[in-house]
């Protein structure tokens, strides 16, 4: 079972989690993008979805890019990482139907259990 990791900076929150994604997975089950773009087309492909991904947005313009692919997440297990707490931001991030919502301030360990969790009921139904 592959999880996703999109991160558009190289730094900061997105760096954070990934260190701990990779010391929580194998990293052979990890596919890492860089920006949203490249996240849509891997989901796109005619391949078996990941269990889960987890998106991690830096500025409004993530939060539009991911917004205008939200139909790719329908069926997809995401937890979301938010550049900050507007209503703007979380009105946008609530239409993806992400199953956890986190903030760049968010402590990398919850999003790891939140993960954890998810990917653990995921190979319960398959």
């Amino acid at each position: 079972m592959s999880l996703l990791l999109c991160s558009p900076k190289a730094s900061g929150p997105g760096e954070r989690i990934r260190e701990r994604l990779e010391a929580s997975f194998h990293t052979e089950c990890l596919e890492i993008f860089h920006c949203i773009e490249t996240l849509s087309m891997r989901l796109r492909l005619p391949r078996k979805l990941p269990g889960a991904a987890v998106v991690v947005l830096c500025s409004r313009q993530d939060m539009l890019d991911i917004v205008a692919v939200e139909g790719l997440f329908s069926d997809l297990n995401t937890i979301l990482v938010l550049p900050d707490d507007e209503a703007g931001t979380l009105a946008k991030a609530h239409r993806i139907r992400p199953r956890f919502l986190a903030y760049a301030d968010t402590d990398p360990e919850v999003v790891v259990a939140v993960l954890n969790k998810m990917m653990a009921a995921h190979s319960k139904k398959s």
